[in-house]
């Protein structure tokens, strides 16, 4: 083998270890939701007259922890609450909904769901009683704060549900409903033309995105629709106490969807949103489990994704760009699985900026990024002209080097593990 050649290696391999001993742990910075008093399969086991009344204690039991939920606790006990374990057993699970119209926050068994209004869905609905569960909506709304447990019809089966109205602090302090032990089947799909904002239209989309200016203009058009789905009904514009509940999630569909103008998997474009505190992810157009997932995680050149998003976003004099190395959707080949670190190993060129919500008091981040096209050369790699800047694509150069190294050493590793 060359001088030459041996030396390119070492120096690959030289950059590789520094990337590697810096890689970080997982956060674990977690409350504990799996202290309970009832369990999902505490109401599960019980049996007559006590089935209520454990599915009563049980739900109250919810509510404590639901109630005491920020912004940045609250992703993380949604994510629990649709785990089987202590909020989930088989049909005993959880909802948090608006009394109102039915809109569900939170579903512990369709994640579909949360996205619907449950209220507005046509009364012969396969699988679902919705005249039980406004009738059970009605009647905990009546008890203004107390309990209340009645018996629907769950397929031909009688069952108990509970339910109780509490004061969310995650939105004015509007009232909520919390349903216990209500079950129905998954919902119907709907077509593209049936989702709330498939009618929006912004001036660039997902799969026009290509350069720097571009993949910024869409961001910022999905900012601008934000505030359009976002937009409340107020008794009194200077009293959000009078405003309706966020109607944002409904919207969420339609900016996951390939048939509309938010995602593209062409050119494997598409949007996220995040909080700055807690570094919670809030929208992923492309991986639905993300959403409530911390972005304190580090990619394998050492970037730490979720101060470098913040800072981007935030910080006076920053114009927003970034590179990173995340997995490609398009490819498996890049995938890679590590705790605390990010998916994968494809460069890609990131753009943020965050949006304050004055009346709340938040500040959302959105963004979206691009991976840019590479032509392989007689030499090595080269990232396609036109997609970022020349300094941008001596770095991409590197990573896409160290990625391949990185990549083999993987593949070296498994067919060892395979032999032994």
């Amino acid at each position: 083998m060359k001088t030459a050649t041996l030396a390119g290696l070492f120096l690959c391999v030289l950059i590789l270890v520094g990337l590697l001993s810096d890689l970080r742990p997982a956060s674990a910075h977690y409350e504990d939701f799996n202290v309970q008093r009832e369990t999902a399969d505490d109401v599960v086991a019980a049996t007559g007259e006590m089935r209520e009344a454990t599915l009563k204690k049980f739900m109250l039991h919810a509510k404590e922890h639901i109630k005491s939920l920020d912004f940045v606790t609250a992703s993380r006990f949604r994510r629990e609450m649709r785990r089987e374990g202590p909020w989930k057993s088989g049909s005993i699970y959880l909802i948090v909904m608006d009394p109102k119209d039915g809109q569900v926050f939170i579903h512990g068994n369709d994640r579909e769901a949360e996205e619907r209004r449950l209220f507005s869905l046509p009364s012969d609905t396969e699988g679902i009683d919705i005249a039980s569960l406004k009738r059970i909506s009605a009647a905990a709304v009546a008890a203004d704060g107390r309990e209340i447990c009645l018996k629907y019809d769950d397929s031909g089966t009688q069952k108990w549900s509970c339910a109780v109205t509490y004061f969310s602090s995650l939105d004015f302090g509007k009232r909520l409903l919390l349903v216990a032990g209500y079950h129905h089947d998954k919902l119907p799909a709907r077509t593209f033309a049936q989702l709330p904002g498939s009618d929006y239209k912004p001036s660039v989309t997902a799969s026009e995105v290509h350069d720097r200016e571009t993949l910024k203009k869409f961001v910022e058009e999905a900012i601008e629709a934000y505030k359009v789905f976002s937009t409340r009904h107020c008794v009194d514009p200077s009293d959000p106490t009078t405003c309706d509940l966020s109607k944002t999630s409904l919207y969420r569909p339609v900016m996951r969807s390939a048939e509309g103008p938010w995602k593209s998997d062409q050119n494997a474009v598409y949007l996220f949103m995040m909080y700055d505190e807690g570094e919670r992810v809030i929208f992923n157009g492309n991986n639905k489990s993300l959403e409530g997932a911390s972005l304190l995680v580090t990619d394998a050149n050492g970037v730490h994704l979720g101060p470098t998003i913040i800072k981007e976003a935030k910080e006076p004099g920053e114009d927003g760009f970034f590179l990173y190395l995340w997995d490609d959707p398009r490819t498996k080949e890049d995938d890679i699985y590590d705790p605390g670190g990010a998916p994968g190993i494809s460069p890609k060129l990131g753009y943020v900026k965050a949006l304050d919500l004055p009346k709340s008091g938040r500040v959302i981040i959105f963004g979206s990024g691009i991976y840019p096209e590479v032509e392989k050369v007689e030499k090595g790699c080269a990232v396609a002209a036109g997609t970022v800047s020349a300094s941008e694509s001596a770095v991409f150069n590197l990573l896409l080097i160290v990625s391949a190294v990185f990549l083999a050493v993987l593949r070296r590793n498994r067919l060892r593990s395979k032999r032994t």
